[in-house]
């Protein structure tokens, strides 16, 4: 038996995903990015296939990863979650930010942020995890959105999400 409710205990933050390519930008919501190494540092993003940041990152070679600070608003939230950049550009919708190797940081309700390069990447089924060597790193201000709290407090999870529940049970 496998009680999905059992992942929600796992700690994760709540991000702004950024990639770039053909001079075209997109940013969506992730959970799931986490540095794996401290000496020349490194990151990784988990992204599902289906997602326009996931054939911009996949091509251009390039990401950054905003970190979303706890008093976000939900519908800035979602705006980059539950909308594809596919159908609308997100950055129009009024969001500060700066473009640095070709993909767009989200500075507006962020903490910190990353700007990575691609080194590799593992396909594992609907997601892919790609791995990049922090060409710069910056602290913001203000503390970062733990996931749990997202979920309890300010809303649900976009079907492309590693954490969403088929059945429906969102909380």
């Amino acid at each position: 038996m496998i009680d999905k409710k059992a992942f929600f205990r796992f700690s994760y933050g709540v991000y702004l995903v950024g990639s770039g390519f053909g001079g075209k930008m997109n940013v969506m919501t992730a959970n799931a990015v986490f540095q794996v190494t401290s000496k020349e540092p490194k990151v990784v993003v988990s992204v599902n296939k289906e997602n326009l940041t996931h054939e911009f990152i996949d091509k251009g070679g390039w990401f950054s990863a905003s970190v979303l600070r706890k008093d976000a608003p939900v519908d800035f939230i979602q705006g980059f979650g539950f909308r594809s950049g596919r159908r609308i550009d997100k950055l129009r919708i009024g969001t500060r930010h700066e473009v640095r190797e070709g993909v767009p940081v989200v500075l507006d309700h962020c903490a910190a942020y990353v700007v990575a390069k691609v080194i590799n990447q593992v396909d594992i089924g609907t997601h892919t995890l790609f791995i990049g060597l922090v060409q710069e790193a910056r602290l913001l201000d203000g503390g970062e959105l733990v996931y749990s709290d997202y979920r309890n407090e300010k809303g649900a999870t976009p079907k492309t999400a590693p954490t969403y529940n088929r059945e429906g049970e969102d909380k």
